[in-house]
């Protein structure tokens, strides 16, 4: 073949014989293809929905042994198209998230509990989710709330895949009427203490 100097690095020269043959370079039939792009399922999905709320007042136990529902009133911040349902679809206050899309969640939250005082060693809060009005299995805790160490925060979450439209609601009874969910004031250098904190989002 006939050769062709052409410029080189370092003022070098280098022949069109010795530089990247055809062979060695990409194709195009092996550049990024439709199979091999990033598509809409598998693309980075930037829209996630998330919620915050706590509640400002204390919430007690009229009875024994008995279900109430946990309540919230007050956004915690911006939040993406949840609501709480329980307050005429208020998006801040009531008992139940409300689910806006079928999707993956992790709902987490946060409960000060607090015994006035007396009950004995055996003076236990029970926690637990509900889904769409029914109890979820399993999904139970028991916290003891003694009247010699009153302050206990209750934290955990629960994850699972749930549909547009469920509705989440924690649940909470008690052995002993004088355990609450409690909001505490200022206490410097310390700001209010909720009594509860609720927050979820879409994974």
């Amino acid at each position: 073949m006939d050769l062709k100097i052409i410029p080189g690095p370092n003022n070098g020269l280098v022949t069109e014989s010795l530089a990247t043959p055809p062979q060695y370079k990409i194709l195009a039939d092996l550049a990024d293809t439709a199979s091999y792009a990033l598509t809409s399922s598998y693309a980075m999905d930037s829209f996630k929905h998330w919620g915050t709320w706590y509640s400002t007042v204390t919430q007690t136990a009229s009875l024994i042994d008995t279900a109430y529902p946990i309540t919230v009133n007050t956004l915690g911040g911006p939040q993406n198209e949840f609501y709480i349902s329980g307050s005429g679809g208020s998006i801040v206050s009531g008992s139940a998230i409300v689910i806006p899309k079928t999707s993956n969640y992790d709902f987490q939250f946060s409960i000060q509990l607090y015994n006035t005082g007396g009950g004995g060693s055996t003076a236990v809060a029970n926690i637990w989710l509900k889904l769409n009005g029914d109890n979820v299995p399993y999904s139970n805790t028991r916290v003891a709330v003694i009247a010699n160490s009153p302050y206990v925060v209750a934290a955990w979450d629960f994850m699972g895949r749930y549909n547009s439209g469920d509705k989440l609601e924690l649940m909470w009874s008690t052995n002993h009427t004088g355990i609450q969910i409690a909001t505490l004031p200022s206490s410097a250098p310390t700001p209010e203490t909720p009594s509860v904190i609720y927050t979820i989002m879409e994974i």
